[in-house]
């Protein structure tokens, strides 16, 4: 009873399509959403970086001319970090540098003692934060290093729910907006064919093999009734010379 049921339902192909493009305008949306905000985020990651190299520069100039009582007296939200060429750390103004473990194997600063210039980011799940790290060797292979905390993409994204949740409303408004004109579209175009002559109708390419299908279909209905149309003249005209001659052979009796 199930079965009969559902197959009793009728589809509707205007609503099927309607909601085929209405989502996929949604999914593009989604997918544009998420690589805007990945292209965005690394925008701001890279900006920061250079910030962080402008900042170690200017505290390395420092330190050349005052030494490390000039990067003590230093007050900026940033941290800067001076580490030694055996990865001890020499000076940090967020932390306690004497309890502060070796950092030579840490990425920015190996990456500075081989090139000059390193960078590295480092995620926190706990705090939902990533911290930005950028070192520069000085010419005693002493490292400056400046680093900052950046907030996760997840936090970006929540930060911009308002503005994303407008765009997805306006995409969703446009989306079905398309999604309904295409269907009246291809439907109407549909509607439109001619069944007693569809080689004569302008219609997608698509939709030509449902058109030569119903000109055979025709074609054959066609010759179907051209052949009942003989059997039955056939029959009247072979029926009609005996009938003839039987009423003769009555009036003839009679």
């Amino acid at each position: 009873m199930k079965k009969n049921a559902s197959a009793g339902k009728k589809k509707s192909m205007a609503f099927e399509i309607f909601r085929n493009t209405f989502l996929v305008g949604a999914l593009v949306y989604f997918v544009c959403s998420a690589v805007f905000i990945d292209q965005l985020y690394k925008y701001f990651e890279q900006q920061i970086f250079r910030e962080l190299e402008t900042e170690a520069e200017l505290a390395i100039q420092g330190y050349r001319k005052g030494g490390i009582d000039f990067v003590q007296g230093i007050d900026i939200r940033n941290r800067i970090t001076l580490i030694d060429s055996g990865g001890n750390v020499l000076f940090d103004n967020h932390a306690d540098y004497a309890e502060m473990e070796n950092h030579l194997e840490r990425e920015e600063v190996s990456e500075a003692l081989k090139k000059g210039k390193g960078y590295s980011s480092r995620y926190s799940v706990t705090l939902m934060k990533k911290s930005l790290y950028a070192a520069i060797r000085m010419d005693e292979n002493t490292i400056m290093r400046v680093s900052c905390d950046q907030h996760t993409v997840g936090i970006l994204v929540f930060g911009m729910s308002q503005p994303l949740l407008l765009l997805f409303v306006i995409a969703l408004i446009i989306s079905g907006v398309i999604a309904t004109l295409l269907a009246k579209q291809i439907t109407e175009s549909i509607n439109k064919i001619d069944l007693d002559n569809p080689r004569d109708c302008q219609v997608y390419e698509e939709l030509k093999p449902f058109t030569e299908r119903i000109a055979d279909e025709n074609y054959e209905k066609s010759q179907r009734e051209e052949i009942r149309h003989q059997f039955t003249a056939n029959v009247s005209h072979e029926l009609k010379t005996p009938l003839t001659s039987i009423s003769g052979f009555a009036e003839l009796m009679k």
